[in-house]
């Protein structure tokens, strides 16, 4: 959802209050970089290369996890809309959507709790599996240390996750997901289904330094990210982290809410 903060916030209030202009204004500054005179042109080029870099965070392809029938979700390329616009001009105007996660963008549940884990680790993530053990605690089998790195330098991921405890402190995840002994990062998702309800959506990591956990939570025709996906990723964390001590603080909520539109 776009919440009524205009283009003069930074990044943390960006994220925080989910100040949709923000994002539309910092991806047109990546896509269109005046490389060359021609806009139509210069959207091609800054596309692919922005393209590139979602690449490194694992979207738009199979991660690897050990089910068959994974899928790889979809992010779009130049040569995508110019398949789509059948060979007409299109420019960044045209695409802008794709700043917010919206448009043409696929993506998975377990993409995006892959993205928090590379938040939560600033700057890379292993590749994931259903696993029972890993071998030995000091010595992992080699499969479960495979590193993929964004390539991305750690200091720009903490402006990140200041922004996601911003979230859950005082931000659209507000008290959802807070957890009294420990610093929740997230960030609320509102997926449009129309002409269906939206879906709710939140990732999270836990705790922010030194993080063990890291969740992405999908509730169908639920609303705002915050209603419904978020109290659930903050009692998922919290059964995580205490197991039998959990507070178990939104569980109440939880189980006396009627989630659906």
């Amino acid at each position: 959802a776009s919440h009524p903060f205009g283009t003069s916030e930074k990044l943390v209030g960006a994220i925080k209050n989910s100040c949709n202009p923000y994002f539309y204004q910092v991806m047109r500054l990546m896509v269109m970089q005046g490389e060359v005179e021609n806009p139509y042109q210069d959207s091609h080029i800054g596309l692919d290369k922005w393209r590139s870099y979602i690449d490194k965070f694992g979207f738009g392809n199979t991660l690897g996890i050990d089910v068959p029938g994974e899928k790889s979700g979809m992010i779009p390329n130049s040569a995508y809309y110019d398949r789509a616009y059948n060979g007409r001009p299109w420019k960044y105007s045209n695409i802008y959507s794709l700043a917010i996660g919206e448009g043409e963008n696929l993506v998975v549940p377990l993409q995006m709790a892959n993205f928090a884990a590379t938040v939560a680790n600033r700057g890379y993530f292993f590749t994931p599996h259903l696993i029972k053990k890993i071998g030995d605690k000091e010595n992992p089998l080699a499969k479960y240390k495979e590193k993929h790195d964004t390539e991305i330098n750690s200091e720009y991921f903490e402006i990140a996750v200041e922004a996601m405890a911003e979230v859950v402190r005082a931000g659209t995840g507000q008290w959802r997901a807070k957890l009294p002994y420990t610093d929740v990062c997230g960030k609320t998702g509102t997926v449009q289904n129309d002409p269906n309800p939206d879906h709710s959506v939140f990732i999270a990591f836990a705790p922010r330094e030194n993080p063990q956990i890291a969740v992405s939570v999908y509730v169908e025709n639920a609303g705002q990210g915050a209603r419904a996906a978020a109290a659930i990723a903050g009692l998922m964390i919290d059964k995580y982290l205490k197991r039998d001590s959990a507070q178990l603080l939104q569980e109440p909520y939880i189980l006396k809410g009627d989630f659906l539109y």
